[in-house]
């Protein structure tokens, strides 16, 4: 099997969850987010798909709104790749950095919004111009 392969195995144990899958997987180990049904604005669901340390691909899914959580392995017995707990704890532990990382961002870009915004008179515009 070649990557694709591999990719499109994936997509389809998405799709036997009832999640509709998202067009394109990025193995690249992160969390990513996508509509998972026909709301376009809802990217209710998520998944992360990477290499294992043996050559092998493993991936994990889901969808917050439904409460569904799947995991898939390239492995010939089709169980998810084993990772020590302390593994594990490392892997969320580097996801709840990167979600404070991005909640500071977001979080600074809103004091800067703040910041600049200015003032709105409580008079409506045509009041104010009538009284001169």
């Amino acid at each position: 099997m070649n990557n694709y392969d591999y990719i499109e195995n994936f997509k389809s144990t998405i799709a036997n969850a009832r999640i509709e899958p998202p067009r394109e997987i990025t193995p690249d180990g992160e969390l990513h987010r996508f509509i998972s049904n026909v709301k376009s604005g809802d990217k209710a669901g998520y998944y992360t798909f990477f290499t294992n340390p043996d050559g092998t691909f493993g991936g994990s899914f889901g969808c917050w709104r439904e409460g569904i959580k799947g995991t898939w392995s390239s492995s010939s017995t089709n169980k998810p790749a084993a990772f020590s707990s302390a593994q594990m704890e490392i892997l969320r532990q580097a996801e709840a950095l990167k979600r404070l990382q991005m909640n500071s961002e977001r979080a600074g870009y809103a004091q800067h919004l703040y910041s600049e915004a200015t003032d709105i008179p409580l008079e409506p515009p045509l009041y104010r111009s009538q009284e001169h």
